[in-house]
């Protein structure tokens, strides 16, 4: 069995075959876009952790660490299980049918298509001067409260989102779907998942979902330093400044409590030649950030529509150089399609 599993994931025949899936996932992405249904994967996912959560709260009590650990362990399975399965079961049956299957299964896990769009309506919504609008837009977006946000705090909260699930939502499963195929994808989506869910430090989650937000850090901490190379070059791509973009993403990338989430916002404000950061306020309170690329300017609305082309031409060349990876390591391995 175990031969099995090696030959469907790092053979170089799968890896050729993948190459072919990475670009297909994007290309669906691109073409579709995030699909908004009861019937989604993530979305049964979501409801799995929830009922699990509640489950586990009582099987453990007070033993919160303990409950949020079992929680990981029984979710990444149910995810990321399926999808090995059937890489595996067709890779072995029918390899072009799997080669197909894997692609629309790293689409699932992709969300370029929908931030881009997400960011393009707020910025059409400040452009009309429809505050209002916009700040109920924008809080699809993000987190913290927005009902008095002005335009330009509407622009960076738009900016700040799209910056940090670049690396979140579009690199870090391609990423580990390049590493481990379908499998991989769906293994970072179930731990980012949980993240969303329970990796907060509210009362509520400060120990149960330690775990959560740990494993998080992990699996998303190579794809935030390929975010060092991918946005530069897809900012150059775009039109917008690839120097200033990797000079400001290595000068303030850790300026977050979270060892990734500044890579992405660091590096769309050196690209755009904006300021990020400052006051954030959530339902428990007002956080202070750290300021990002502070020489410049405050953001405008305008500016969350290059962000969005910047998400854009970011998922298009991740996946390319991804895809070329492995194809040359198939030709390392002395195999070629």
């Amino acid at each position: 069995m175990t031969q099995l599993v090696l030959e469907a994931l790092w053979s170089p025949e799968a890896l050729s075959g993948r190459a072919l899936a990475l670009s297909l996932a994007v290309l669906l992405d691109h073409l579709f876009g995030d699909p908004r249904s009861s019937l989604h994967p993530v979305a049964w996912l979501g409801r799995f952790i929830g009922q699990a959560e509640r489950a586990i709260r009582r099987l453990c009590g007070s033993a919160e660490t303990a409950g949020g650990i079992l929680l990981v362990a029984v979710t990444v399975p149910v995810a990321a299980g399926p999808a090995l399965g059937l890489s595996v079961g067709l890779f072995h049956l029918y390899p072009p049918v799997a080669i197909a299957v894997e692609a629309v299964l790293v689409w699932l896990t992709l969300a370029s298509r929908s931030l881009a769009h997400e960011g393009r309506e707020v910025s059409t919504l400040l452009g009309e001067t429809d505050l209002p609008a916009a700040r109920a837009r924008v809080a699809r977006l993000v987190a913290r409260r927005t009902e008095s946000l002005s335009e330009s705090e509407i622009a960076r909260a738009a900016i700040e989102s799209l910056g940090e699930n670049v690396v979140d939502a579009v690199i870090a499963p391609l990423f580990w779907a390049a590493l481990l195929g379908a499998p991989g994808a769906w293994l970072h989506k179930a731990v980012s998942t949980l993240d969303s869910m329970t990796g907060y430090r509210s009362e509520r989650y400060r120990r149960f979902g330690t775990a959560s937000a740990r494993l998080d850090d992990v699996l998303v901490w190579l794809p935030a330093r390929l975010a060092l190379l991918a946005v530069p070059l897809a900012a150059i791509r775009a039109g917008f400044s690839g120097r200033r973009s990797w000079a400001v993403g290595l000068r303030d990338r850790r300026k977050h409590a979270s060892p990734n989430s500044a890579h992405g916002e660091a590096l769309f404000s050196g690209a755009l030649g904006v300021r990020l950061g400052g006051p954030v306020e959530y339902g428990e309170g007002i956080h202070d950030r750290a300021l990002i690329g502070a020489e410049f300017p405050v953001p405008k609305g305008a500016d969350i529509a290059r962000a969005a082309e910047l998400v854009t031409m970011t998922a298009a060349l991740t996946a390319i150089g991804l895809a070329g990876t492995l194809l040359v390591t198939t030709m390392l391995l002395g195999w070629s399609p």
